[in-house]
């Protein structure tokens, strides 16, 4: 039987949440890369998070929980660099 201490519960609930945000973010740019846009660098940010969520949810460390937020906010700002096109790095793609 295992004994759950109220911070590994709630490490369980905010890895849960967690893996809500990460789909949510997902989603987003799986809608990014539909209207054509090239999206491979957000993307690989994001295969970085997973782990990283079950490495929190398994240690309970505010620093791993600090790193899975900083992708999610490097992933996001990757995704706002595409949607403003900035640089001209994003272009859609010609039909």
């Amino acid at each position: 039987m295992k004994i759950k201490t109220p911070k590994i519960e709630e490490a369980e609930e905010t890895a849960r949440l967690l893996r809500s945000e990460l789909d949510m973010i997902k989603k987003d740019l799986s809608e990014l890369r539909r209207a054509g846009y090239y999206t491979k660098s957000a993307d690989n940010m994001l295969g970085a998070a997973w782990p990283k969520i079950r490495l929190y949810k398994a240690t309970c460390e505010d620093s791993d929980l600090a790193q899975v937020k900083e992708i999610f906010n490097a992933a996001k700002a990757e995704m706002e660099r595409i949607k403003n096109n900035e640089d001209n790095e994003y272009l859609k793609k010609e039909d």
